[in-house]
């Protein structure tokens, strides 16, 4: 097995992740609203293809550094969980912004991967405020 075919194997397995852990801890309502969904769907596509212009490699790269975002709907549910028992309102959007910045900045070469930066910062704003004025897609 090629470096390559194990990292799509992590990134698919880490959507399933995503998707089975929402809806376990029942937090699929924000991690998986109409809204999250084709949001991500048009930025994933947007994404393979700028990341496609730098070549084959790049864009299995950029592809793999999405699995952290596994992880979203675990930190959704503790933040949730944290709101809860000492009263304070934690914002869900924080989760996303954790893993965009661990997704996005652990082991960046800044010199290659400027123009897909700023792009996902670009993305992660107007997702930011999407979900903050309840915009809708399709």
């Amino acid at each position: 097995m090629k470096k390559y075919d194990l990292k799509i194997f992590i990134s698919a397995f880490s959507f399933l992740v995503y998707t089975w852990s929402s809806r376990i801890l029942n937090v699929n309502l924000f991690t998986m609203g109409r809204f999250q969904i084709s949001y991500f769907f048009i930025y994933f596509l947007v994404l393979s293809l700028i990341s496609s212009l730098k070549g084959k490699y790049f864009l299995f790269d950029e592809i793999y550094r999405l699995w952290v975002y596994a992880f979203v709907p675990i930190t959704v549910y503790v933040f949730f969980n944290l709101s809860v028992l000492f009263h304070i309102n934690i914002s869900r959007v924080y989760a996303f912004l954790i893993f965009f910045l661990i997704s996005n900045f652990y082991k960046s070469n800044f010199e290659e991967r400027k123009l897909i930066i700023t792009f996902r910062t670009l993305g992660f704003a107007i997702f930011i405020m999407g979900v903050s004025m309840n915009w809708k897609i399709l």
